[in-house]
C-alpha cells in the first residue's frame, strides 16, 4: 500500500513539473516570433515587451530531434544547448532589432519536468529616450 502511495505522489509531482513549464510556454503563445543564428544553431525568440521578458529555445527542427534522442534514453540524457547559447541568442536578436537593452542576470531554465527543457525566459530592461 506504501508503494502505491509513493509511486502516485511520485507521478503527479512529475506532472505538476511539467504543467508549470508548459504553462510559462503557453504565456508567449500569441508573441510575435523571430528566428536567429547562434554559431549555425537556430533559436526562436518570443518577445513580451509588456512584461519586458522573452521566451528562447530551440527551433522546431532542432527541438524535436533532440527530444526524440532524450526520449531514447529516458530522459537521462539532456541534449539542451547551454544557457549561454540561450543568452547569446537573446543578444543577437537584441542588436538585430536595435534595441538599446540589457538582460537580467538570471536567465530562467523552463523545465520539462522529464530532465530537459523547453528554453529559457530571459528579463531585460531597456534605456529610455
Amino acid at each position: 500500500m506504501k508503494l502505491k502511495n509513493i509511486s502516485l505522489l511520485i507521478l503527479s509531482s512529475v506532472f505538476l513539473i511539467s504543467c508549470a513549464g508548459i504553462d510559462t510556454v503557453s504565456q508567449y503563445n500569441n508573441s510575435p516570433v523571430k528566428k536567429v543564428d547562434v554559431n549555425g544553431k537556430c533559436f526562436q525568440v518570443f518577445l513580451k515587451a509588456s512584461t519586458n521578458s522573452a521566451y528562447v529555445d530551440e527551433c522546431p527542427a532542432a527541438s524535436f530531434a533532440k527530444s526524440y534522442f532524450e526520449g531514447m534514453t529516458l530522459g537521462i540524457v539532456d541534449t539542451s544547448p547551454s544557457e549561454e547559447s540561450h543568452v547569446k541568442a537573446f543578444e543577437t536578436f537584441l542588436e538585430q532589432e536595435k534595441m538599446d537593452c540589457e538582460i537580467d542576470k538570471y536567465p530562467f531554465k523552463i523545465k520539462d519536468g522529464m530532465g530537459g527543457s523547453y528554453g529559457y525566459e530571459l528579463k531585460y530592461s531597456c534605456k529610455e529616450i
